[in-house]
C-alpha cells in the first residue's frame, strides 16, 4: 500500500503534468489503522486525497457519513448512482454506514509513457472521460450500423441552450422510451470500463483494426465483401465540452464491446487516445441501437382510463379503389346530458348516415378501449428527415404519388383505412381547453398479420358545418400494431349498429303508428300519471285506433280517495292503500292469477269512494257502480297486453347488411309493391324516427330507418306488428316471442 506521503509527491507530479489522471495509479489514502469515526463537533481528519492533490474529508453528520471538501461543504452527487464527484471529475462510491469507501471510478488520460496500477485498497475503475450526468447532457450524437441521430436541448424559442429538454433532433415530438433512454444517456455519459487491455494489438498502420475500432474492408459469412464502418457517437456537456468514442466490436465471450476515446479541441481536431477499454453491454448496447427502439411508440394524444371513450367524430374509413367509404361515424354523450331521457341508455350517436340506428356498445366499447391501449409491436420508423417524409411515407404505402397536367409531382393520402377522432384536452380540474383531432393512416395487414399507423393531431375549431382542422404536429413515427388492437377495421355496418332497431324505453314513448297497404293502426301513450322524474310507465294508459273502427282506452290504473280519506291506487296486478301517506294494510286482500298468468291483487267486497261509487277489484277486472246506477267495467290488464304488444317491436332484430348501389336503392323504394309496412315512432320529447320496410324475398325484408338503410329484417317479425295491433283491439293475449 503506498502512503500518504507518497500519494501526495504523485499527486504533485500530477499537476505538474497538467493534470493528468492516472488510470488505476489514483492517489487514495486511508489512514493508517482502522477507519476512525469522526464527530461534526471533533477536528476532521483528512480522508482522501484525490489525483490532482485535492484533498476530502469523510464526516460523520446527521446519522451518516459524507465526504466534505477542506472548507466544509458537503460534496455533489451525482443524479444517477449518488456518486460523490470531486473536482477533478473523479466518482467516489462511499457506504454511508461504516464511512468506507466501496469504490472509487477514476478519470483515464494516461500521458505516452505512463502505465497504471492497482491501488489494493479501494476498487478503482476506469472511465474514458468525466462522468456526464443526463441534466448536463447538452447534445449526444450517435452514429451506428442503423442510422444517425442527434439529441439535444432545445428550449422554448427552438434553441439549443443548456436548459432545454431533451429532444430527437428532426422529430421533436417523440417521446423518448422511459425505460431505454435512461440506458442511451448512461452509457454515453458514465464510460466506465470494466477493463483496459495492457497490451492491445496494433495494425500494420498502427491502428487498433482487430477490435472493431478502423473503417475496413470486411468479408461476410457468405464470402461477400462489405464495407465496415465503427461505430462511434460525440456527447457534448453543458459547458461545450465535447468528447467522442469509438465504439468497435463485442468480445467473442459476449461481454463487452472494445471502446475508444477521442480527444476533440472544439477546432474540428482530433486525437486517439493510445489506448483500447472494455465497456460493459449492459448500458452500451443502447448506443448500439437503432433510434426506433429509443422511441416511446404514441398512437393517440394521450388518454386516461377515466376518459378514453369521451370521443367525438370518431370515424372509421376504408379505401376502395382510391376512394375512402365512411364505415362508421359516432359521438360520445356524457352520461349528465343523458340521464332521465330518452338517450338514457345510449352513450353514443351516429351522425346522419346512420340516423335513426343505435350504436352497439359491444363493438365500440372494445374499439375505444383497443384504440387507447394498442398493443405496439415496435415502433416500425421514425421519421427524422422532414425532406424525405413523404418518401417513405409512400414506401409504407401511406401516400401515393401524383403528378398533375403540368407534370409536377405531389403526394396524395392513400392508406388502407383512416382512424379520426376528437378528444378534448383538459386541465387538473376537468375544464376543457381546446380540442385535439387524432388523424391516424393506417396500412395493411404485412406479412404477419399486423399494421403500420401514422398520427398527425391538429387543433379543432368549431363544430358541424364550421368545423375547422389545423395541423399541429404528427408523432413522426410509423407503429406496427397487432392485429388484434385494430380487429374493428374490416367491420361493415352491421357490427357496429345494435340489432335491435327499436330501442326505446316505454316510458318516453309518446306514439306508435303502423301503416300497411291494407290496415293501419295508432297508438297514443299516455303516461302522466307515473313519476315523470324516472323512467317509469307504472301507471300507463293506452289510447288506440285502427282502420277496422276499432277504439279503446287502456286501464292504466285508478287513484281516488275513499269515503275515509284514505289513497288507493290501484294497477293491473297491485292494489296499494295510504293514510296521510303511510301504508295500511288490506286484511281481506288475496292474489290470483289472471289472464295473462301473472299474480294481481284482489279483495271480497268494495271500496266506497268519497263521491259514494263502489269499487270491486277482481283479478282480471275492476268494476265502479256509479251512485246514479251507471256502471263502468274495465279490463285491468289490458295495459300489460299493450307492454307485450310493445315486447314485439323491441325483439326485432336487424339480421345483416344488405347493400345496394344508390339507384338500386332508389327503385325498391319506389316500386309500391314492395312497400310492407311504414312505422313511426314518437318520443316524448317530440322527435319521430320513420322505418320502413320493403320486400326483397321471402325471406328478407329491406329496412330504412330515417331515409337510411343497408339492411335486411325478417318479414314475418314486420307482419307480426300489424297482427299483433288486431289481437290488442281483441283483448287477445300477445305473445311477443311468437312468429305471428
Amino acid at each position: 500500500m503506498m502512503t500518504a506521503k507518497e500519494n501526495r509527491k504523485r499527486a504533485t507530479l500530477a499537476k505538474k503534468r497538467t493534470y493528468a489522471i492516472v488510470a488505476f495509479a489514483v492517489a487514495v489514502a486511508i489512514l493508517l489503522g482502522a477507519y476512525v469515526i469522526v464527530d461534526q463537533f471533533m477536528k476532521p481528519t483528512l480522508s482522501y486525497l484525490d489525483s490532482d492533490g485535492t484533498g476530502y474529508y469523510i464526516r460523520y453528520k446527521n446519522g451518516a457519513y459524507a465526504m466534505y471538501t477542506v472548507d466544509g461543504e458537503k460534496l455533489p452527487t451525482d443524479e444517477q448512482y449518488g456518486y460523490y464527484v470531486t473536482e477533478f471529475g473523479n466518482l467516489i462510491e462511499l457506504d454511508a454506514e461504516s464511512g468506507k469507501t466501496v469504490s472509487v471510478m477514476v478519470v483515464d488520460d494516461l500521458e505516452e509513457g505512463e502505465t497504471s496500477e492497482q491501488v489494493t485498497s479501494n476498487d478503482v475503475r476506469v472511465l474514458m472521460f468525466p462522468h456526464i450526468e443526463t441534466k448536463k447532457i447538452l447534445r449526444l450524437e450517435v452514429h451506428n450500423s442503423n442510422g444517425s441521430y442527434v439529441i439535444e436541448r432545445i428550449d422554448q424559442n427552438g434553441d439549443v441552450a443548456a436548459g432545454g429538454s431533451l429532444m430527437l433532433r428532426g422529430s421533436p415530438s417523440v417521446t423518448f422510451n422511459p425505460e431505454s433512454i435512461p440506458a442511451l444517456y448512461t452509457g454515453a455519459g458514465y464510460t466506465i470500463s470494466t477493463r483496459k487491455l495492457k497490451e492491445p494489438v496494433k495494425d500494420e498502420k498502427g491502428e487498433y483494426s482487430e477490435y472493431g475500432l478502423v473503417p475496413e474492408i470486411r468479408v461476410d459469412d457468405e464470402g461477400n465483401e462489405y464495407e465496415y464502418q465503427p461505430n462511434y457517437y460525440v456527447i457534448t456537456d453543458t459547458s461545450g465540452v465535447s468528447h467522442k468514442v469509438i465504439l468497435g466490436d463485442m468480445l467473442l465471450a459476449g461481454t463487452g464491446y472494445y471502446a475508444q476515446y477521442v480527444a476533440l479541441d472544439g477546432k474540428g481536431n482530433e486525437t486517439k487516445r493510445d489506448a483500447v477499454y472494455v465497456l460493459n453491454p449492459a448500458t452500451t448496447s443502447a448506443l448500439y441501437s437503432p433510434i426506433e427502439d429509443l422511441i416511446q411508440p404514441m398512437l393517440t394524444y394521450p388518454m386516461t382510463v377515466n376518459n378514453y371513450f369521451d370521443v367525438e367524430n370518431f370515424l372509421v374509413a376504408r379505401n376502395e379503389n382510391g376512394e375512402y367509404k365512411k364505415i362508421v361515424n359516432f359521438t360520445y354523450e356524457d352520461i349528465t346530458d343523458r340521464e332521465n331521457t330518452v338517450s338514457a341508455l345510449f352513450p353514443y350517436v351516429f351522425d346522419e348516415d346512420l340516423n335513426g340506428y343505435h350504436p352497439s356498445s359491444e363493438t365500440i366499447d372494445p374499439t375505444l378501449q383497443a384504440v387507447y391501449e394498442p398493443s405496439v409491436v415496435k415502433v416500425e420508423k421514425v421519421l427524422l428527415n422532414t425532406n424525405t417524409y413523404e418518401k417513405t411515407l409512400t414506401e409504407y404505402g401511406f401516400y401515393r404519388e401524383v403528378t398533375d397536367s403540368k407534370g409536377n409531382k405531389d403526394y396524395t393520402v392513400d392508406a388502407d383505412y383512416i382512424l379520426s377522432f376528437d378528444f378534448d384536452v383538459t386541465d387538473e380540474n376537468g375544464k376543457v381547453q381546446g380540442t385535439i383531432n387524432n388523424f391516424i393512416l393506417i396500412v395493411g395487414p404485412n406479412e404477419n398479420g399486423n399494421y403500420y399507423a401514422y398520427t398527425t393531431l391538429n387543433s379543432v375549431k368549431g363544430s358541424g358545418e364550421d368545423r375547422e382542422l389545423s395541423l399541429l404536429y404528427s408523432y413522426d413515427t410509423i407503429l406496427e400494431i397487432d392485429k388484434n388492437s385494430f380487429f374493428f377495421l374490416d367491420y361493415d355496418r352491421y357490427q357496429w349498429i345494435s340489432r335491435y332497431y327499436f330501442e326505446l324505453n316505454i316510458a318516453f314513448c309518446e306514439s306508435i303508428k303502423i301503416e300497411t297497404p291494407d290496415y293501419s293502426a295508432s297508438f297514443f301513450l299516455d303516461n302522466s300519471l307515473s313519476d315523470t322524474s324516472t323512467s317509469k310507465s307504472d301507471l300507463l294508459s293506452v289510447i288506440a285506433t285502427d282502420s277496422k273502427g276499432n277504439s279503446k282506452k287502456t286501464f292504466g290504473g285508478l287513484v281516488f280517495k275513499d269515503a275515509s280519506g284514505y289513497d288507493w291506487t290501484i294497477t293491473a296486478t297491485s292494489v296499494t292503500v295510504k293514510k296521510d301517506g303511510k301504508p295500511q294494510s288490506i286484511p281481506s286482500s288475496y292474489y290470483v292469477y289472471n289472464a295473462m298468468g301473472a299474480q294481481a291483487l284482489c279483495f271480497d267486497g268494495h271500496i266506497k269512494m268519497a263521491d259514494g261509487s263502489k269499487v270491486y277489484v277482481y283479478a282480471d277486472t275492476v268494476k265502479i257502480n256509479r251512485p246514479d246506477g251507471s256502471s263502468e267495467n274495465m279490463l285491468r290488464y289490458d295495459t300489460d297486453n299493450f307492454r307485450k304488444y310493445y315486447q314485439t317491436f323491441l325483439n326485432a332484430t336487424i339480421i345483416d347488411s344488405y347493400e345496394l348501389d344508390e339507384a338500386e336503392e332508389a327503385a325498391l323504394l319506389a316500386d309500391p309493391s314492395k312497400h310492407i309496412m311504414t312505422l313511426t315512432l314518437k318520443d316524448t320529447e317530440g322527435t319521430e324516427t320513420v322505418y320502413r320496410f320493403y320486400s326483397l324475398t321471402a325471406r328478407k325484408a329491406y329496412i330504412t330507418v330515417n331515409g337510411n338503410g343497408g339492411f335486411y329484417v325478417s318479414p314475418t317479425r314486420v307482419e307480426k306488428f300489424a297482427s299483433d295491433a288486431q289481437k290488442f283491439f281483441a283483448d287477445e293475449i300477445i305473445t311477443p316471442l311468437s312468429k305471428n
